[in-house]
């Protein structure tokens, strides 16, 4: 079997939406999206020059339109990104934090409950 122009538009495809998922900077997507569309356009036969426009096309207006489009609602109203580009290093899990809130709590009302013991009364 031979290897076609369209497998390796196929196999570019594929290793974009991969890069993608490992990255999540959605700009491998766009460019993934140009690709596919090209693969299918070489696998019907259209000239290279035709493919390499609809790459460059697609994956422009794919960058202009539904990049910042994904942005925007993988942003949340606390400007919390959720994207892999957060840095967690050095970060306590809320979690944690809470329990250590309780902790404290625990041992500000132990402390406050705590009664000096009394010398024994004499009869």
């Amino acid at each position: 079997m031979e290897l076609e122009i369209w497998h390796l538009w196929m196999l570019l495809s594929v290793g974009l939406f991969v890069v993608e998922i490992i990255t999540s900077n959605f700009s491998s997507l766009c460019f993934g999206i140009g690709s596919l569309s090209a693969g299918v356009l070489a696998y019907a036969n259209f000239s290279i020059s035709i493919q390499l426009v609809v790459f460059l096309t697609l994956s422009i207006i794919s960058i202009l339109i539904l990049k910042p489009f994904l942005k925007q609602k993988l942003i949340s109203k606390k400007g919390v990104h959720l994207s892999i580009d957060t840095n967690y290093i050095a970060e306590k899990p809320m979690l944690w934090k809470r329990l250590t809130r309780i902790r404290k709590k625990e041992k500000l009302s132990l402390q406050v409950q705590v009664k000096k013991p009394q010398p024994p009364q004499e009869k």
